[in-house]
């Protein structure tokens, strides 16, 4: 029944969150103050609703002037709320072509100077990647991307795709991982304090060249590093309730 109405307060928050921002979005069509704005409005406010308690490790490489390409873990809906709880601003998403069908949010999402990935058509992706480029170099801005593409839904961190990584070795920018613990094993719902989380932002990872062989490398040293930190999250996590 708690489970119930948590998913009733939430889808109230967000639709509500989302016609204020979207009606201040047609004001100031494609700015990252939109999407900032939306962050700010659900974020902390939606996990606590959820009942989850939350941490932040390594906050301080969050504190950037120079853009970079955000990456995490992509768990379940519920994720949205977990990112906009501390991505900084001045930091857009790149998203497939599918969120715009989603009603109301795919037009704020385009209005938020988001953008949209068209994975199934090469010169459209390309065309993505040049504007990226652009958006880094002239308006500096961030990238928050989820490489693993789907919801892991609590089968561990998936394979990861490769445009977060292509984007940042043609770009030149750092790639800086954030570790999210397992909801699945963490959080339940039903309980009135429903869980914990922490949130591990990792060191920046430099991409050292600009051919496919870097894309691999920064792929696979980011996917490794990552998993080793979810692991020990999550450890860190079950000894924490073993104690108390």
């Amino acid at each position: 029944m708690l489970k119930l109405v948590r998913y009733i307060l939430i889808t109230l928050l967000v639709v509500g969150a989302l016609l204020l921002a979207l009606l201040i979005a047609f004001f100031r069509p494609f700015s990252d103050k939109n999407a900032t704005l939306f962050a700010r409005m659900i974020g902390p406010l939606g996990l606590k609703l959820l009942g989850v308690e939350y941490e932040i490790l390594g906050a301080q490489y969050l504190e950037r002037k120079e853009p970079c390409i955000y990456i995490g873990n992509h768990q379940n809906n519920f994720d949205i709320f977990i990112v906009c709880s501390f991505i900084p601003t001045k930091t857009i998403s790149l998203g497939k072509i599918e969120l715009l069908w989603i009603p109301i949010f795919g037009i704020f999402f385009v209005l938020s100077g988001n953008i949209v990935v068209n994975r199934g058509n090469r010169l459209k992706s390309m065309q993505s990647m040049e504007k990226v480029k652009r958006l880094i170099s002239e308006r500096k801005l961030s990238i928050v991307i989820m490489p693993e593409g789907t919801r892991s839904k609590g089968r561990g961190l998936l394979p990861f795709k490769k445009g977060a990584f292509h984007t940042a070795v043609y770009t030149g920018v750092p790639v800086v991982p954030f570790c999210v613990s397992s909801w699945e094993a963490n959080i339940n719902l039903n309980r009135w304090n429903a869980g914990k989380l922490i949130i591990k932002v990792l060191p920046p990872l430099n991409p050292n060249g600009t051919s496919s062989r870097e894309v691999d490398t920064l792929l696979q040293q980011s996917r490794a590093l990552m998993e080793k930190e979810i692991n020990q999250l999550n450890v860190s996590l079950q000894a924490a309730r073993i104690v108390h």
